[in-house]
């Protein structure tokens, strides 16, 4: 019983910590429901996403990746997350979008 206790705990500790460092690089594979699977359990199942995982968040609502529907209002919430989590990436990325948004 201990034994079996040991196995899944180990089991799922290391697939849960590959799938928190791997959102960014499902993200930048295109693989989007990947890495919004890993992002979303990043923040939602043992509440340690990091700004990245926020950022991924926001990207994939936005732009609608995936399976994801477009949601704007969650995708600048996920901004917003991403930002106060020290994500250089997500300031950068809306740096670039606010000049194209103006355009339209």
């Amino acid at each position: 019983m201990k034994l079996r206790f040991l196995m899944i705990s180990i089991t799922l500790f290391l697939g849960t910590t590959t799938s928190f460092a791997s959102s960014w690089d499902s993200f930048k594979k295109q693989d989007y429901d990947a890495s919004f699977r890993s992002a979303y359990l990043a923040e939602k199942a043992e509440n340690n996403a990091t700004g990245l995982d926020y950022f991924v968040l926001g990207r994939i609502y936005l732009e609608g990746l995936g399976s994801s529907d477009e949601d704007q209002p969650k995708a600048l919430y996920y901004f917003k997350k991403a930002i106060s989590s020290g994500s250089v990436e997500a300031a950068m990325f809306l740096v670039w979008l606010m000049p194209l948004s103006f355009t339209k």
